[in-house]
């Protein structure tokens, strides 16, 4: 909240009144007083910053970058994120998924040249987005308990030719997933219960079709252990590893493997998918996603 408040006046630092002006819908402005100096913000119309002098410019350009909301959160926010190749071309599909019963997830163009992009409700958030840097921020509403945060992030370009890998979902199911289903089953903490098959999704882009348009390549999952429960190494630390020969239409595959109950035990585990593009002989590997079993 501002220290003084005034309706009609274009700066309180250098008073004016401001002509037909009838109420703060029409002119306010904000004076804070802080250790480096007084800093006066001027509103037009109640929404727009209007800079009238040199000192209000720099007062202007330090509140657009300051972010002091008196808000509590003190909920503890925790989310993932992931990230696909967009039907729409030079579009990445980027997706949150929060605790809590609602949230709002908006990313911010770090150079100024794009407008904010905003996706809120319940459950899966979707942002499709030019690949470009962001200041990213979520807030999550659990029962009027709020949480947030703010960071930057980077969101990829997919290419047509380059072989990549989209980010890496892995659901409790026994069944083959398309993208959003899997999406929507992920759990938020990524904590899978024993004794249960896990359903990974992962998009492949940029294969080599041959002469007949069929693509081929070799995957291999691989359950890295981390640290255990109790913070030492398993004591036979042991990489569990999937892999075979596929080969699909085109230059895109939806890559799916249902993992049968047991084959993952307890513990913690880092989790990649690399692909080899047999036709060219090069490799991409998914982000890693660490999860547990338990």
């Amino acid at each position: 909240r501002p220290d003084r408040q005034a309706t009609c006046i274009s700066d309180l630092l250098r008073p004016y009144q401001v002509p037909k002006c009838s109420s703060h819908l029409d002119q306010e402005t904000w004076l804070y007083l802080t250790p480096d100096g007084p800093l006066s913000i001027s509103f037009w119309g109640n929404e727009y910053f209007l800079p009238l002098s040199v000192h209000e410019l720099e007062s202007s350009n330090v509140a657009l970058q300051t972010d002091r909301t008196t808000v509590p959160a003190p909920l503890e926010a925790h989310a993932w994120s992931a990230q696909f190749r967009s039907a729409e071309l030079g579009i990445t599909d980027v997706y949150y998924r929060t605790n809590g019963d609602s949230a709002a997830a908006v990313l911010w163009d770090t150079a100024g040249q794009i407008q904010p992009i905003r996706a809120s409700g319940p459950g899966l958030l979707l942002l499709s987005v030019p690949p470009a840097v962001y200041h990213l921020g979520v807030d999550v509403d659990s029962a009027g308990k709020l949480g947030r945060w703010r960071r930057d992030v980077r969101i990829p370009h997919f290419s047509a030719v380059d072989l990549a890998l989209s980010s890496l979902v892995l659901a409790p199911s026994a069944a083959l997933l398309d993208r959003e289903t899997a999406l929507r089953a992920m759990p938020i903490d990524l904590v899978y219960p024993t004794a249960t098959p896990l359903a990974s999704y992962v998009e492949i882009y940029g294969l080599t079709p041959d002469r007949d348009g069929r693509s081929h390549y070799h995957v291999r999952y691989a359950f890295t252990p981390v640290q255990s429960f109790v913070g030492k190494l398993l004591s036979n630390p042991r990489s569990v590893v999937f892999e075979f020969d596929r080969e699909s239409d085109g230059t895109m595959a939806h890559e799916r493997l249902v993992i049968e109950p047991d084959r993952v035990p307890a513990g913690r585990y880092r989790v990649t998918v690399s692909v080899i593009d047999l036709a060219r002989n090069v490799k991409s590997e998914s982000a890693a996603l660490d999860i547990t079993v338990r």
